[in-house]
This record gives C-alpha cells, sequence and structure tokens, in this order.
C-alpha cells in the first residue's frame, strides 16, 4: 500500500512535467527532444497507471486484514464473562493475554491512504485501535500481575481483586433504563463500541464503491 502510494505521488509530477516539456520542445521546433520526454510520459503513465491498480488492490487488502484482526480482538474480549465468577474473571484475563495483539497494531501500522490520510487514519487510530490498545495494556498489566502472584502468593485472592477490578472497569459496562420496570443493562463496552464503529465508517472506508452503489440503489 505504501509503496504504490509513493510511486504514484513520486512519479505523476515527472510524468505531467514530461508531457509539458514534449509540448514545449514540440512548439519550438525539436521533434527528437519531444519524441524523448513523450515516451518518458508514455512510460511513466504506464507506471502510475499500474500503481494505481495495485493500490486499489493493497488498499482493499489491508483494510480487510485490519478488519479481520480487529474482530478477532473483539472476540478475544468478548470472552471475558460478564456475570462470571471470580475465578472465572482470572482464568479469562490470562486466556484473552494469549492473543497476538501485536498483529493488531501491525495491520493499523500498514494502513496508508493516497487521499485524506492524515484524517482517516486519526480518526481509526482514535475510534478503534486506541481503544483496543488500551484494553489490551490492561489485560496484559493484570494478567502478568496475576501469574506473579499467584506464584509468590498462592491462594491470596484478595491480592488478585485489584487487577481484576481494573479489567472491570476497561471493559465491563451498566447502563440503566427505564420503561415499566427500572433495570440494568450491562455489556462488555469495548466489544459493543469496536464492532459499531468496524460496521459503521470503517465499513465505508473499506468499500467506498459499495456505499455509491447504496446510496444510487436507495435513490
Amino acid at each position: 500500500m505504501k509503496q504504490n502510494k509513493w510511486t504514484v505521488i513520486i512519479l505523476f509530477p515527472f510524468t505531467v512535467c514530461a508531457l509539458f516539456l514534449a509540448q514545449f520542445f514540440d512548439l519550438q521546433g525539436y521533434p527528437f527532444e519531444s519524441n524523448v520526454f513523450l515516451g518518458v510520459f508514455g512510460s511513466g503513465l504506464l507506471t502510475v497507471m499500474v500503481a494505481l491498480i495495485n493500490y486499489a488492490t493493497e488498499r482493499r487488502r489491508t483494510l480487510e486484514t485490519f478488519w479481520v484482526i480487529g474482530h478477532k480482538a473483539i472476540r478475544a474480549f468478548n470472552k471475558y464473562p460478564i456475570d462470571g465468577s471470580f475465578d472465572d474473571k482470572i482464568e479469562s484475563i490470562l486466556l484473552i493475554n494469549e492473543f497476538d495483539f501485536d498483529a493488531f497494531g501491525d495491520a493499523y501500522t500498514a494502513i496508508d491512504f493516497l487521499f485524506c490520510n492524515k484524517r482517516l487514519k486519526k480518526r481509526i487510530f482514535n475510534e478503534i485501535y486506541c481503544p483496543i490498545r488500551d484494553a489490551s495494556y490492561t489485560i496484559s498489566n493484570s494478567a502478568s500481575n496475576i501469574v506473579r502472584l499467584r506464584r509468590s502468593v498462592p491462594g491470596n485472592a484478595e491480592l488478585l481483586e485489584p487487577y481484576v477490578t481494573k479489567v472491570d472497569q476497561e471493559l465491563i459496562k451498566t447502563e440503566t433504563f427505564e420503561s415499566k420496570l427500572r433495570g440494568k443493562y450491562v455489556y462488555n463496552r469495548i466489544t459493543r463500541m469496536c464492532n459499531d464503529r468496524f460496521e459503521g465508517f470503517y465499513r465505508k472506508i473499506m468499500y467506498p464503491l459499495k456505499k455509491q452503489e447504496e446510496q444510487e440503489n436507495a435513490d
């Protein structure tokens, strides 16, 4: 994605300049020089077109990779029991920590848009990457301390409780609702939030042509 992007950015201006120079030398009566720059223009234009096609392919593949790994991370967080016992939560923290969150970071780093790169990457970073990254840091920190304390002070649940509480605060959210009855709705905050954002703005970025087709069909 990055290689094809920079190929277009670097070669396109030179290709345009070659066209102008070919026209300039033709007007000045230098056919040989004009033909040389026409040849440069043709080869440059072909290279730019190939790079654009490759970029479009790599763009979709890179965004889909981030999508797939991101959903795997969401499914990993979804293993954390909302109403589970203390022991169940301990085991789920250790299980979630086995997920390769570094691959998720690598997938984000590989994203490099040709247009509006800074704005689009910033939104992905703030709304999807950061929540998953921060939650993974909490899981990793809690898991490492749980393992350490289990080895040094086995059977002491009071020492492990603060690390379970941290994960609860990071992943679990409780909302109250009122209709005919008053109640509480408890859910995995990271799973719901990131899934909604993947299905919302991220899908539109990943498949921009599908968005246009849907709008045309709606009309």
